[in-house]
């Protein structure tokens, strides 16, 4: 019903009341919907909080003695508290793995989701706001080296979030 009564008037709004508007309806919309948001990742975008291995992944140790995957021999990591559901493409096809450093992000390989988890996050009076959290494992099974990294990390982190970037 706001749709129309929105559409019908668009001649007649400024531009910026017709956007605050179209703004509302898609909240509404969105509040009022049956269905649920389930978001598809190729990259397993990290902290040190959220898991990723930092004791094992040092950039300025990698830089002067590689990380091997014999370093990660049959080793699997876990992840937890990626906000929101997420699925991850699963083994056999491959996953990005980025350490987010100050909202940085740092490009280190690749991997296989092992398992994946996507659960309700509660507050600690038990109370649900409709929040879930994403969390699982995975399998290192390419480390990029340290010339490479870098050249990935500068072509695919978005430049905003690039950790070899000088902006802000």
């Amino acid at each position: 019903m706001l749709w129309e009564a929105l559409s019908s008037r668009a001649e007649d709004l400024p531009v910026a009341d017709f956007l605050a508007l179209t703004l509302k309806y898609i909240r509404t919309s969105q509040e009022e919907s049956m269905g649920s948001t389930l978001e598809i990742n190729d990259t397993l975008q990290i902290t040190v909080e959220q898991g990723f291995p930092s004791a094992i992944f040092d950039l300025a140790k990698h830089r002067n003695t590689p990380v091997t995957l014999k370093d990660v021999k049959d080793t699997t990591f876990e992840f937890h508290d990626k906000p929101g559901a997420r699925f991850f493409q699963s083994d056999p096809v491959r996953v990005y793995l980025v350490h987010n450093i100050n909202n940085k992000w740092l490009f280190w390989g690749r991997i296989y989701v092992q398992s994946q988890r996507i659960e309700k996050k509660f507050a600690a009076d038990g109370t649900w706001a409709g929040e879930w959290m994403t969390s699982g494992t995975y399998k290192i099974v390419d480390i990029y080296d340290p010339a490479y990294q870098e050249t990935f990390t500068r072509r695919e982190a978005p430049s905003d979030r690039n950790f070899f970037s000088t902006g802000p």
